[in-house]
């Protein structure tokens, strides 16, 4: 078995049939899909369902992960549907890329399908995690590179890559967990891959109305866990002015306000998870510098930041 593709029945208003149906549809036939949570009607005998609670999507991910028998996973979301040969683009460039352990997809907006939705996870120096691309037009989108990471709409990454990092941080909520994904696989030494022809759409629901607590809280976690103590110090000054800087806008001040002040009271329990993070750590610092984005200029326009690889 190559793929195993995780989707969670959230509950959510994406249309699942829709996402499961264009699995079904692949052109790359070797897969299993896993379905956590509900009773779903499938398409056929290679997919299905798996009692587990969902109010941790992050959680449920884990479990299906748990007992996927492929050598690849792809986690999808409910409002996610990938091309027809999406899994046999992810396959070839698994084949021309054999010692990559991730790879992102060209996501696109279902509404406006010319238009980048993400192109691979960014990590901004300063501690700043953003969708490369978001935005732009798909024609500016360059062949595929090296990236940081590969954003949530759809992560493909090899399990048991996946099983050494400990999955998914289940205590993040709604935002980051794709940065803080990616940024623990580079630390054991791994690379992301851009499989540009690999088009997954999405159709985007309005944002939760918890987002920017979240994001704020969940951003502060993600650099304070991961951050090698070098780099650490070194980007720090500049992680406090951004995060600063976004508490001044009066719109999002009270949640940003309330996500700071839930990453200051919780940082004992993150420590301990750095400590434990960092203690394992393969990769070395010029590694890890090298996969972040320097140039504001690029964060600033959401401009995708992929890399030849050496």
């Amino acid at each position: 078995m190559k793929f195993s593709v995780i989707i969670v029945n959230e509950g959510s208003s994406g249309d699942i049939s829709r996402a499961l149906n264009a699995i079904a549809a692949q052109s790359q036939r070797d897969f299993e899909v896993i379905v956590v949570g509900g009773n779903t009607a499938l398409p056929d005998d290679r997919f299905k369902n798996v009692d587990g609670e969902t109010t941790n999507v992050l959680a449920a991910k884990n479990s299906g992960a748990a007992i996927a028998t492929g050598e690849w996973l792809l986690f999808l979301t409910p409002q996610s549907f990938i091309a027809e040969d999406c899994l046999a683009s992810l396959y070839a460039a698994s084949l021309r890329y054999p010692d990559c352990a991730m790879f992102a997809t060209t996501v696109l907006e279902n509404a406006e399908p010319d238009m980048i939705a993400s192109a691979g996870k960014c990590y901004f120096f300063a501690g700043i995690p953003f969708c490369g691309g978001k935005g732009w037009p798909l024609d500016v989108l360059p062949n595929e590179g090296e990236v940081f990471g590969a954003c949530t709409p759809a992560i493909f990454v090899r399990r048991d890559v996946f099983m050494e990092i400990n999955g998914f941080d289940a205590d993040f909520v709604m935002t980051c967990e794709d940065a803080d994904l990616s940024f623990r696989l580079r630390l054991a030494g791994q690379y992301a891959m851009l499989a540009s022809e690999a088009i997954v759409f999405v159709s985007e629901d309005n944002p939760p109305k918890d987002i920017h607590r979240f994001a704020h809280r969940n951003i502060i976690w993600t650099f304070i866990k991961n951050m090698p103590d070098v780099l650490l110090w070194m980007c720090l000054p500049f992680h406090a002015v951004i995060m600063i800087l976004l508490l001044c806008n009066p719109v999002h001040f009270a949640p940003r306000l309330n996500g700071l002040l839930e990453a200051i009271e919780t940082l004992p329990t993150i420590l301990q998870k750095r400590k434990a993070i960092q203690s394992t750590r393969k990769a070395s610092l010029d590694k890890i510098a090298g996969a972040f984005t320097w140039n504001p200029y690029i964060p600033f326009w959401h401009r995708t930041d992929i890399r030849r690889k050496k």
